[in-house]
């Protein structure tokens, strides 16, 4: 497996470029060769990764593979006293649950939204608003990209919308549910609130 470069583009850190490409060469030359052919196997991994796509699973990914390292993180690091760890600790958690558990809720609306305004064949008054033009004859053909634009979109149009939820949604509860945790959870501290580090 090869991998092409394109050399002529000048960045910091030149100097190294050549060792990270000669590692990450060697990693995919150390995995094997594949080719999928079987319409049925090539069908299932289109369905994975359409699945896998979608905002509010993608968020949903996110905030799992978060959950699991980073309270870890704060509660071993021994920089901090141990009242502070826990308080970080807590206060990490609520962040996570709050913020996957907004983030799918503002993800999937807006992937709702966009399904909902993107369909082809649409004979809604609003069916069609979101689907551009130019492009439609493409998404006729490729039904891929039409699922790529989708994705695409609603997660622009969530980041949109996050600018204000974080604010609105996000803090307040993350400021209710840390000040639980510290009540409630084991080795949680019962005087510390969210803010009183």
């Amino acid at each position: 497996m090869y991998i092409q470069t394109n050399d002529s583009i000048n960045m910091r850190g030149a100097k190294n470029s050549g060792f990270w490409k000669r590692l990450k060469q060697k990693a995919l030359n150390a995995l094997p060769n594949s080719t999928i052919k079987d319409p049925k196997d090539i069908e299932k991994y289109k369905k994975i990764n359409t699945s896998i796509s979608h905002p509010a699973k993608n968020r949903l990914i996110m905030g799992t593979t978060a959950i699991v390292t980073q309270p870890t993180i704060d509660f071993f690091n021994r920089d901090v006293s141990e009242d502070t760890r826990k308080v970080s600790r807590n206060r990490t958690i609520a962040k996570i649950i709050i913020g996957t558990l907004v983030g799918m809720a503002v993800r999937g609306s807006c992937y709702d939204i966009v399904k909902r305004t993107t369909v082809l064949n649409g004979n809604k008054k609003f069916s069609k608003a979101m689907l551009p033009p130019k492009y439609i004859k493409n998404f006729e053909e490729e039904s891929q990209q039409l699922d790529n634009y989708r994705n695409a979109l609603s997660t622009f149009l969530a980041m949109v919308a996050m600018s204000f939820t974080n604010f609105l949604v996000d803090a307040p509860l993350t400021l209710l549910l840390t000040n639980y945790f510290n009540r409630n959870l084991p080795n949680g501290n019962n005087e510390k609130k969210a803010g009183g580090e």
